[in-house]
């Protein structure tokens, strides 16, 4: 087997290297052609494209297949396209095959706007070769797999399991019996080397005695185990009221009464969140010895729909995951774990407290969520809700020892606090389970003071920062990433001048749900949440600057942010009044100061100001003029400027607002999309009328009389898209959208 790793782009790599360890490697592009829209951020090997670009992402692979190390038998698939809640964006996420066979950790991601390529990152093996005639048979490795499970009982020995994800599924052939899916995959995580790669069979096994699930690889070559791991245990609505473990009392709870022969309520929804919506059905059981996980007497009920007493503790569990659900819901628009209103979740109540909370990310059509005795808190449902969250954006499972592992903690704690905030907005704080019996507590403010189970557990604060990093260790790796996104939020560290964390909490969520992968780095999230920050705010923002600033702060290094400012206001104005006032705003970084320089018949509301926004209100001149601002930081200058045109209102084509528009007389304007000619016609003579068409800046493009009841329009030299055409008579007008096709 020869293999080779292609970190970032890839599409810019002239050579191509292994490595030893998860580092990037400076993208040589000199030389190549695509140099001239290019930049890469050598540190995490995100690309930057320029906007006038005219790369092809639908043939990306093939044009540029040999730098990116794809050979004869490679393919890159395409797993799923995502229209952005932004206007214009588009990402596009591929995983990497090798004669049909998926290459784990193996991915690329592309981003447009507008249908121009402005990003790209992943990571693609380079090399593949394996003989498929070697192979073993799925029964042969399927059996060394079970084998090297210790279990007493599996989920597929059960009847009632079996009986259960037949009913789950909707599927009377579905099966626990696991089915061998070959993989080429990592023996070790994040080490980047040739003969670390394996063809193998992965089988994914559930246990019931012990409550495990593990997943198994055995080579398909030489039949060995390679590796396993825990993937995490197996695991009409009214408004009642609860109690809760340790957040209080008479908080509304939405359970599922029971009609007969029954007429209780458990601690069961599908309304989770408001009440009303139907979503996926949200139940805890109990899961202990006297009831395994799959005993339907192990639902929690009572008959009064009144969840106090002994009943508040595992009552506090689906409590929690509407606090968790209602967060992402109201802030960021998600619909729970998978986005879907479809998904159902388990959350079993683990009464014996003898292993520690944990999310599964499930194969089937549920989430599975383990909370031990004495961590019913919304604190603990958050973090394992937010599990759920990034695992199905990234696509599976992380694997200890890596920092991606860690990154996955991080943002579990910070949107923790961050519902915790939601729910509590004025007792919260920047630390997460800190009212936990346990004594688990993790600082976002100060990793260095984090413990668990009462002991001093510190969390690195910096990357890499000796005596506190630990890769083998997922929450001393977080520690990083929730002092970075404490500091983008309040500012410190002499550099950094917080965004608040209602805006960070934005960008990160941006970051995960459209660029994070299973693989993530720091140096990758830096350039994501960068990126994702330029998509919200733009290039020469402050956020921009802050998340770099952050970055620098806790020592991930990358792409440092560009000083630049830009200007935003109409570049069109009414000569009627009808505009003003107008509001120009430029936006760079805090702590510019700014310089106007505006045309001398314009009536600006005050002197010269150093302020972001300047205010005209009115004119004396209506010719196109200039808007120029220039922004000072530290020494440091940059201008930029906008040209606003005047038009007149009124009769005469223009794009400004006029006081009555409507029909002409009975018309007809045809073909709508148009190719090359627009035809107008109208019941009668249009004499001394006027037209023109506009686009959607409001700029004139074409310009046109009127003199006669039909007129042809030529419209073959305007680009394809949607425009405005405007018909003005002496007394009235219309406004019809048109479009130009090819």
């Amino acid at each position: 087997m020869k293999t080779k790793i292609v970190f970032c782009s890839l599409s810019f790599l002239l050579s191509l290297c292994a490595f030893s360890q998860p580092v990037f490697n400076k993208v040589q592009i000199e030389g190549s052609d695509l140099e001239q829209v290019a930049n890469v951020d050598s540190y995490s090997g995100w690309i930057s494209f320029a906007e006038n670009n005219d790369v092809n992402i639908e043939s990306y692979f093939t044009d540029y297949n040999q730098i990116l190390g794809l050979g004869a038998h490679d393919k890159m698939e395409l797993q799923k396209v995502k229209k952005d809640d932004l206007e214009g964006y588009e990402h596009y996420f591929y995983r990497q095959n090798y004669k049909g066979i998926e290459i784990e950790l193996s991915g690329y991601s592309m981003h447009t706007k507008d249908g121009v390529l402005y990003g790209a990152d992943g990571k693609i093996v380079s090399g593949i070769d394996f003989d498929l005639d070697k192979v073993l048979s799925e029964v042969v490795a399927k059996e060394t797999a079970i084998n090297a499970v210790n279990a007493n009982i599996f989920a597929w020995e059960i009847i009632e399991v079996e009986s259960q994800l037949k009913s789950d599924l909707k599927d009377p052939n579905a099966t626990n019996y696991p089915t061998g899916k070959l993989v080429i995959t990592q023996v070790e995580p994040d080490k980047w080397t040739n003969e670390n790669y394996r063809l193998a069979y992965k089988f994914d096994i559930i246990c019931i005695e012990p409550d495990q699930h593990i997943i198994v690889y055995v080579d398909a070559i030489s039949g060995i185990v390679i590796k396993n791991f825990d993937a995490g245990d197996y695991d009409s609505c009214v408004s009642g009221t609860t109690s809760t473990k340790y957040e209080g009392s008479s908080y509304a709870l939405y359970t599922m009464h029971r009609g007969f022969p029954y007429d209780d309520y458990i601690l069961e929804t599908e309304c989770i969140g408001d009440g009303t919506t139907q979503t996926g059905r949200y139940t805890v059981k109990e899961h202990n010895g006297g009831h395994p996980w799959w005993d339907a007497t192990a639902l929690i009920l009572n008959n009064e729909n009144d969840w106090a007493g002994t009943l508040s503790a595992p009552a506090s569990c689906l409590w929690g995951i509407e606090q968790a659900y209602n967060y992402f819901k109201s802030t960021h628009g998600r619909n729970g774990t998978s986005n879907s209103s479809s998904k159902n979740m388990r959350i079993w109540y683990e009464v014996d407290g003898i292993s520690s909370s944990n999310y599964t990310n499930s194969t089937n059509d549920y989430d599975l969520i383990k909370i031990k005795t004495g961590e019913e808190h919304s604190n603990v449902l958050s973090h394992e809700f937010t599990h759920g969250v990034f695992q199905n954006e990234t696509g599976g499972l992380t694997n200890a020892g890596t920092e991606a592992d860690g990154i996955e903690e991080s943002f579990c704690d910070i949107f923790s606090v961050m519902t915790e905030k939601y729910t509590f907005p004025s007792s919260w704080n920047w630390s997460t389970g800190n009212k936990l019996e346990f004594g688990i507590e993790r600082f976002l403010n100060a990793p260095h003071t984090s413990f668990r189970y009462g002991v001093l557990s510190p969390q690195a604060a910096f990357y890499e920062e000796n005596g506190f990093w630990n890769i083998n260790d997922p929450y001393s790796v977080a520690g990083v990433c929730s002092y970075w996104f404490y500091r983008l939020s309040v500012g410190g560290l002499t550099t950094v001048s917080g965004i608040g964390e209602n805006t960070a909490r934005l960008i990160l969520y941006r970051a995960l749900t459209n660029y994070v992968t299973t693989s993530e780095t720091y140096p990758n999230l830096r350039a994501h949440t960068k990126q994702a920050a330029i998509d919200l705010y733009g290039a020469c923002s402050n956020e921009h600057a802050q998340v770099c600033a952050a970055w620098d702060a806790v020592q991930v290094l990358g792409t440092a942010y560009s000083f630049c400012v830009t200007l935003n206001g109409s570049p069109t104005l009414c000569d009627d009044g009808t505009d003003f006032p107008a509001v120009y705003t430029a936006k760079t970084r805090a702590g510019t100061t700014f310089a106007w320089s505006i045309p001398s018949t314009w009536i600006p509301n005050s002197s010269p100001t150093t302020s972001s926004t300047y205010t005209l209100t009115g004119t004396a001149n209506t010719t196109t003029k200039t808007i120029t601002v220039t922004a000072y930081y530290q020494g440091n200058s940059t201008s930029t400027y906008k040209t606003v045109s005047f038009y007149q209102c009124g009769p005469g084509c223009s794009p400004c607002k006029v006081a009555q528009i409507d029909s002409l007389d009975t018309y007809s304007i045809y073909p709508n999309p148009a190719t090359s000619t627009l035809n107008i016609h109208f019941q009668s003579s249009m004499l001394n009328s006027q037209g023109c068409i506009f686009n959607n800046q409001g700029i004139i493009v074409k310009e046109f009389n009127l003199n006669d009841s039909y007129s042809e329009i030529n419209v073959s030299q305007l680009s394809p898209g949607f425009y405005f055409l405007r018909l003005v008579s002496p007394t009235h007008s219309i406004l019809e959208p048109i479009q130009i096709i090819r």
